[in-house]
């Protein structure tokens, strides 16, 4: 079965892509957010504990050690999240699926996606680490999730894999243009006194978080009750007429709403990457 090694490889490209680029973008949004943000030129130096300096994002744990950014509470949602959405891939893809369990676990792994940010900003967890690590498992999950589609609908194959380069390819080219800008790809603005459709549309999708939550959350839940109406022979009667409904009428009006988002950051993205270039 091929679907495994394509998955692979697109956890490849992910890992590796960022790996090549982030270095360079993370240090210019780190060198930009030090040398502009007020909070930073204020602060005092930060504490000293056994002689080793910390930095705010740091958290002390008992007998004055560091605790590593990797043990970060927000961090360890994340790594539940991708075992959760590689165990509903062992029974999605195995000879004999098991559509009730995959949908167990893959709806764990896609609302969990809410606790995270939650918990850095309640805990002050907030790391580089965990914001590469929350963009790369959304993209997973979501590529998982199609590829699994095409097995299902294999007469929308085309339309599958077009939505996987979209959601990629999208989410990269913008996050990489936000980080040479020296900004955070969730607050962009329309301060500028152009009129740019592109960047309103972003505006409002990250400006509201209810309407940002459900485009986020609707995709997934409609790529996972298309595979449940495809898979699930024993699902009948009622409960399969009320499952066609939220899928059709609640889940997609959000995936149509977070395609036009993806198109919309991309054509944005190229174009202020293009502004950036030129100055330089």
């Amino acid at each position: 079965m091929r679907s495994p090694f394509l998955l692979l490889l697109i956890f490849a490209t992910l890992t590796s892509t960022f790996s090549l680029k982030s270095p360079t973008f993370v240090l210019q949004t780190l060198s930009t957010f030090e040398s502009t943000s007020p909070d930073v030129r204020s602060a005092p130096p930060p504490p000293q504990y056994d002689n080793v300096a910390l930095t705010p994002n740091q958290q002390i744990v008992g007998g004055g050690r560091k605790l590593p950014t990797w043990l970060y509470v927000p961090n360890l949602i994340g790594y539940a999240r991708l075992l959760l959405l590689f165990l509903s891939l062992r029974y999605a893809l195995s000879p004999h699926p098991r559509p009730g369990i995959f949908a167990m676990l893959y709806a764990s792994s896609a609302l969990s996606d809410a606790l995270d940010g939650k918990a850095a900003r309640a805990l002050n967890q907030v790391s580089n680490l965990g914001g590469l690590l929350d963009m790369v498992t959304d993209r997973l999950t979501t590529s998982s999730m199609l590829i699994i589609l095409t097995h299902v609908y294999k007469e929308y194959s085309m339309l599958w894999l077009s939505l996987i380069g979209l959601d990629v390819g999208s989410h990269w080219m913008f996050q990489y243009y936000n980080a040479l800008r020296g900004s955070h790809h969730k607050t962009t603005s329309t301060t500028s006194t152009s009129i740019n459709p592109l960047k309103r549309i972003i505006t409002y999708y990250y400006s509201s978080p209810i309407f940002f939550a459900y485009c986020c959350l609707a995709p997934e839940l409609f790529y996972g009750g298309l595979y449940i109406l495809g898979e699930f022979d024993s699902l009948e009667g009622r409960g399969r007429e009320v499952l066609r409904k939220f899928v059709w009428y609640i889940f997609m009006p959000g995936t149509i709403v977070k395609q036009i988002t993806n198109l919309a950051q991309l054509g944005e993205a190229i174009k202020g990457v293009d502004e950036v270039e030129a100055v330089v």
